[in-house]
């Protein structure tokens, strides 16, 4: 049995299952899809491959025991996107809104979906660094649990903006035509190095072979046709030695995710960098 599991938005949990089921049939053994309750599940064998964050992949590829490998990282369609495994965080407002940039959200009621997040947070904070700002910019913030959810409080009019990672959103524009046209995007932050597909390092040999060679970008045509337009192949981890050169990722990757906090938080550590 091959076990995968998911940590990733669950708008994409049907397209992560579709993925499990090809590479399963590919290898000729059977999969199944959990979603992921902590990276923990790695290192206690629990799983064998898996959907993650960027930032916790760059977090853990750079400690001495990192439980897992780089398999393949999907490139996103979109000329932003540069052929290159990069994503970002979208900033949306309702199109009727009188927001054009995220230097004009000062006071607003910012939605975000959990401090866990990349996308959803922490390059939020990083952004706000960029501008020495601290959270006392937003004038009340919301925690909603997930982008969807995010999202549909600014189009009910409960939060003035939000950040969503671009490929949830694309994704979620393409499905829903009617509320797309209710959304306006006004800033994006980023890039940052994109939701990786990983596998735990010492995986059964029988599987490591047939999983890195069914993961390569020229064998995934019918993963890429699932996409649809959102994702124009994967590449293997040979093609993605940049993964962690975007500065974002480099920043939070360097420093402990509670230097953020504090930086957030409004309190300043000048030996830690915080500003």
């Amino acid at each position: 049995m091959l076990r995968f599991a998911t940590y990733l938005a669950p708008s994409l949990y049907e397209t992560y299952l579709y993925i499990a089921r090809y590479v399963g049939a590919k290898v000729g053994h059977p999969t199944t899809l959990a979603v992921g309750q902590s990276l923990n599940e790695f290192a206690g064998a629990q799983v064998d491959v898996g959907f993650i964050c960027g930032l916790p992949y760059v977090q853990m590829a750079g400690a001495p025991s990192c439980p897992v490998e780089l398999l393949v990282s999907p490139i996103l369609l979109g000329e932003r996107y540069q052929n290159r495994p990069i994503y970002f965080s979208d900033v949306i407002v309702r199109r009727d809104s009188p927001y054009i940039s995220f230097a004009d959200l000062q006071g607003c009621l910012w939605a975000y979906n959990q401090k866990a997040s990349h996308s959803g947070w922490y390059l939020v904070c990083y952004s706000l660094l960029e501008r020495g700002k601290t959270l006392d910019y937003f004038g009340q913030l919301i925690e909603t649990g997930s982008h969807q959810r995010s999202v549909s409080l600014v189009l009910e009019g409960q939060a003035d903006a939000t950040a969503i990672d671009s490929h949830v959103l694309d994704v979620f524009l393409a499905r829903n035509r009617v509320e797309a046209a209710a959304l306006r995007i006004i800033d994006m932050l980023g890039p940052s190095s994109i939701p990786p597909v990983v596998m735990k390092i010492r995986s059964r040999p029988a599987f490591c072979t047939p999983l890195q060679s069914t993961a390569s970008y020229k064998s995934t045509t019918r993963i890429t046709r699932i996409y649809g337009r959102y994702v124009r192949e994967w590449k293997a981890p040979l093609l993605t030695r940049g993964f962690n050169n975007e500065p974002a990722c480099q920043y939070l990757s360097d420093r402990p995710l509670d230097d953020v906090e504090d930086f957030v938080g409004g309190r300043v550590d000048e030996a830690r960098g915080c500003v």
